[in-house]
Formats: C-alpha cells, sequence, structure tokens
C-alpha cells in the first residue's frame, strides 16, 4: 500500500494553475500502436503534478528539468503544441538556471518550433 504523505505516490486533486490546458489531449488514451493504455491520462496528470509540485518545495532543478521536459514530450505526442510549448520553456529555464547541459536540446526545440529568438 501506497503512503498517501508521499507525492510519487499520492497524485493530487488540483492542478498546476499556470497550465494552458490538460497535457493529455481527448483520445490521448492510446499509444501509438492504437494499443488502449493502462494508465488514466487525468490520474498520469495529477501524478506529474505531484511529483513537479514535491521537486519545486525541494529546490531539485535537475528533476524539475526531467519533469517539465517529459510534460512537454507528453503534451507534444497529445497534440497540443501550446502546453508543449509551455513546459520544454520551464525545462529551459531551469537547465539554464543550474547550468544543466540539456538547456541546449531544449533551446533547439524552442527555436524549431518559433518559441524563442
Amino acid at each position: 500500500m501506497s503512503d498517501p504523505a508521499d507525492p510519487e505516490a499520492a497524485p493530487l486533486s488540483a492542478t498546476h494553475p499556470d497550465q494552458p490546458r490538460d497535457f493529455v489531449a481527448p483520445g490521448a488514451d492510446r499509444d501509438f500502436a492504437g494499443e488502449r493504455l493502462t494508465v488514466d491520462p487525468a490520474g498520469a496528470r495529477a501524478l506529474l503534478d505531484a511529483r513537479l509540485i514535491a521537486a519545486h518545495a525541494a529546490g531539485d532543478t535537475a528533476r524539475l528539468v526531467t519533469l517539465y521536459a517529459e510534460a512537454g514530450d507528453s503534451s507534444e505526442a497529445a497534440g497540443d503544441a501550446a502546453a508543449a510549448a509551455f513546459y520544454r520553456t520551464h525545462a529551459y529555464v531551469f537547465a539554464l538556471q543550474s547550468g544543466d547541459s540539456r538547456a541546449e536540446e531544449l533551446h533547439r526545440w524552442l527555436l524549431r518550433e518559433g518559441r524563442e529568438e
């Protein structure tokens, strides 16, 4: 049984207030082969929110880069370009602040998508 006090185990019911839209678009309950996913997208979203909040609270910038980049990947896979840009911009900012080597890759994506000059 999971510990409800553990943010990795206990999804929050609230969502991130700055988020433009749900990062899982309607119909994103299938994998690339068309097989139905076994994870509820809303539950996955809540778990991601909990992990982001915990990483912010811990000041874990490496984890923040990872989580925001993963959220960007999920958003892009779901066809939500605005959310993908939102999350990857956050990943990029945290990567820059911490000197993370992933900043270059994130910057290239932002340039390619017209989100950075």
